[in-house]
């Protein structure tokens, strides 16, 4: 019955209808032309609202988070959004902990495994390319969803960063690195996507920045720690140990992470086959389903993807030889030692982290492209005086908004993507980007051994690296403004 049928039943004869608007002369007509207009333009505007989702959910603040200063001042929250944040981002802490650990612990890993001066760059691009096979697990969780792939990367992540924690040789440490990137880099754009999904339009970009500080929070952990144990033979594998704990932990409790409201309401014909499999039969149907998600990517937005690919791939290429070796740059060219590390990464991740939070609420109320764009000018900038300028006193005001805006930048443009693309292909527009970018840092670290062998000094090749990282900012002109937008 519609609901013309119904209404008459109730309350005598049904308002005019839109088909039959037009039969009605104006003294006819419930509403004139203004008013109808107004309301037309507020109904399309109610329908587009974020929150319709959570609108009969009560919203509330939890007073005692405004005393941990990395978050900022948190919005209110429905109880579900609560659950997703922490979850998430507490995962973010111990998984960026791990990945820190690997850069910091350098020398000492080269010193207990064995591993040459000469061949370390060629570990280090052997590990980064483990970031690559996450594409495909960023194309199951838009055919599988959210939760369960958010489940498996969680779990063997933490299986890998336990097998690293004993690794006797530099094939082990490799290997369990390799596999412990891919299902951390899938780990961190499947959280990302799932809290851009779960999230309202004006709460989105606290929430990114929020997980951004904790993500950071967890860095400096890890460089406290490493401050007590540098040096010592087992040192960086009881810190890798240690970091087991909080993520088998965390495996548990995300049982209890709900499926994303995006993905259970999108639109997708192509899930009869998958709703009737369960278990290995449900992972076999998604990887014959595996070209869907990326066809519609193409076919939609193309252009688009292309242009953060391109983006991504000239900063990767710019900035990560830079990030890698910049403590080792520090210790044995400008004779930094663990102390003056630790304190660098602690006052220097405190300002970061306290602005985190804010930044993220600012760009839900300002946009964007604004702190993107400036964001990439800070970074190369300042990336480029910390690697070449000789005065003591300011190398740490430049380190800190060198990494400060390397953070930022990480947050920023997983949150555009992810608000740039479609439920269907959102997390494989996230998979694309981020082999655009691991691709650009392996080229990058290769190119900069090339540069380091003619130039005997990484401050002159990681110069000339940087550079050209300044085509980002230009390339981020034409990047969509996705602030106040409906995902959709």
């Amino acid at each position: 019955r519609t609901s013309q049928q119904i209404h008459s039943d109730k309350d005598g004869p049904a308002p005019p209808s839109p088909s039959n608007m037009a039969d009605l002369d104006d003294s006819e007509a419930i509403i004139g032309e203004g008013e109808r207009d107004q309301f037309l333009e507020e109904s399309s505007n109610a329908v587009d609202k974020e929150d319709d989702d959570h609108q009969h959910e009560p919203k509330y603040k939890i007073k005692w988070l405004r005393y941990i200063l990395v978050l900022g001042n948190p919005p209110a929250l429905t109880h579900r959004q609560w659950m997703v944040f922490s979850l998430l981002s507490l995962a973010g802490f111990f998984s960026v902990y791990d990945d820190v650990l690997r850069a910091v612990c350098i020398d000492d890993i080269q010193r207990s495994l064995d591993i040459s001066e000469s061949d370390l760059p060629w570990v280090v691009t052997v590990i980064r390319c483990g970031a690559i096979p996450s594409f495909v697990l960023t194309l199951m969780a838009d055919v599988m969803g959210r939760k369960p792939l958010l489940l498996l990367t969680i779990s063997m992540y933490t299986l890998m960063t336990a097998l690293t924690a004993v690794s006797f040789n530099v094939y082990w440490f490799v290997i369990t690195q390799f596999f412990g990137k891919l299902f951390l880099m899938a780990e961190f754009l499947i959280s990302n996507v799932a809290i851009i999904e779960e999230f309202d339009a004006g709460t989105r970009g606290w929430a990114m920045g929020g997980m951004g500080a904790m993500a950071t929070a967890g860095g400096g952990f890890a460089l406290c720690l490493y401050a007590a144990a540098s040096g010592s033979t087992y040192g960086w594998r009881i810190l890798f140990m240690l970091g087991v704990i909080p993520l088998a932990a965390l495996t548990y409790f995300r049982r209890q992470l709900p499926e994303t409201r995006s993905f259970d309401e999108r639109d997708n014909r192509d899930e009869s086959e998958m709703a009737d499999a369960e278990g290995c039969e449900r992972c076999s149907v998604a990887m014959t389903q595996l070209w869907i998600p990326i066809s519609k990517l193409f076919e939609e937005a193309s252009g688009l993807a292309l242009l953060f690919g391109s983006m991504l791939f000239i900063y990767g290429l710019a900035s990560h030889p830079a990030a890698f070796y910049q403590f080792k740059f520090l210790e044995e060219e400008r004779g930094y030692d663990a102390l003056d590390i630790f304190l660098l990464g602690v006052f220097g991740g405190l300002i970061a982290v306290a602005l985190y939070a804010s930044l993220g609420s600012w760009s839900d109320k300002y946009g964007r492209k604004p702190f993107f764009i400036s964001a990439f000018m800070v970074f190369f900038t300042t990336g480029l005086l910390v690697f070449n300028v000789n005065i003591e006193a300011l190398i740490p005001i430049f380190w800190i908004l060198f990494a400060g805006c390397g953070f930022g930048l990480e947050i920023l443009s997983m949150t555009i993507i992810s608000e740039s693309f479609k439920t269907e292909s959102r997390a494989t527009a996230q998979g694309f980007t981020t082999v655009c970018y691991v691709v650009g840092t392996i080229l990058g670290l290769l190119i900069e051994g090339v540069l380091y062998q003619r130039t005997g000094e990484h401050s002159q090749s990681l110069s000339w690296l940087l550079i050209i990282g300044f085509i980002c900012p230009v390339l981020a002109l034409f990047v969509p403004e996705t602030f106040r937008e409906h995902l959709e």
